[in-house]
């Protein structure tokens, strides 16, 4: 009983190993210079209608935040343990509207980790290939810009909520002269339940959308628009 207590007790699994001052410091400064990687590629190709900044600052944080995390739990099975019953009780409910946006986050998180697991190669080449992915999508995206004759923009789920169908198409109608054209894909209603559809559009420009998102909520008759997804 002896031995097999010294084997436990000595067992590295179940200590704790203490990191140095320096590599401490070294973690949290190629975190900080990850997230910034990773603001600066948000804000300079990211797709959002939204404020870029705000949400690239969270991507900062983020990188940090998980780097420190993992540079903490890596060393001790027990706070491994501990972060496992910590963060089930966690429920992110704000919705990402943007697909694209899900792969800057993926993007933070996994520069985070590695980065807190000191695995500071792969967090390398992991950057170098996040990099290059970002340059060949928007400069896909540009060229397939270029080509339309038309120079108009996609906006695949415009959805709009209002009290009964007539009201939708009169709010159609009255901003029909912000619509180069649009298509109804789905229309959703029945007795006493509001009326609810998805939109497809085209428009020349963010301030069109912007325009167009403005007339339709002061419609009469709409209650809600919701611009779900941002063309490639």
């Amino acid at each position: 009983m002896d031995i097999q207590s010294n084997i436990i007790k000595n067992n590295p699994l179940n200590g704790n190993i203490t990191l140095n001052f320096g590599e401490s410091i070294l973690i949290i400064i190629l975190a900080l210079f990850a997230g910034l990687l990773v603001r600066f590629l948000y804000q300079r190709f990211g797709n959002s209608f939204s404020s870029k900044t705000s949400y690239s600052n969270t991507l900062l944080m983020v990188t940090v935040c998980v780097a420190c995390l993992i540079a903490v739990v890596k060393s001790s099975l027990a706070l491994s343990l501990g972060l496992v019953g910590a963060l089930s009780v966690i429920r992110f409910r704000t919705a990402v509207k943007e697909p694209y946006t899900l792969s800057f986050i993926l993007f933070s998180v996994c520069l985070g980790i590695s980065i807190g697991a000191s695995q500071y190669i792969f967090a390398s080449m992991t950057a170098l290939v996040g990099i290059f992915i970002a340059i060949f999508i928007n400069r896909i995206s540009t060229e397939k810009k270029g080509d339309n004759t038309s120079n108009q923009t996609d906006i695949d789920t415009l959805n709009i909520t209002a009290s009964n169908e007539q009201y939708l198409f009169d709010a159609l109608s009255i901003a029909s002269s912000s619509f180069n054209t649009y298509s109804i894909k789905t229309i959703s209603a029945s007795n006493n339940i509001e009326c609810l559809a998805t939109i497809g559009v085209s428009v020349k420009s963010n301030k069109d959308l912007n325009e167009l998102i403005k007339i339709l909520s002061n419609s009469p008759g709409v209650i809600n628009v919701t611009f779900y997804n941002n063309p490639v």
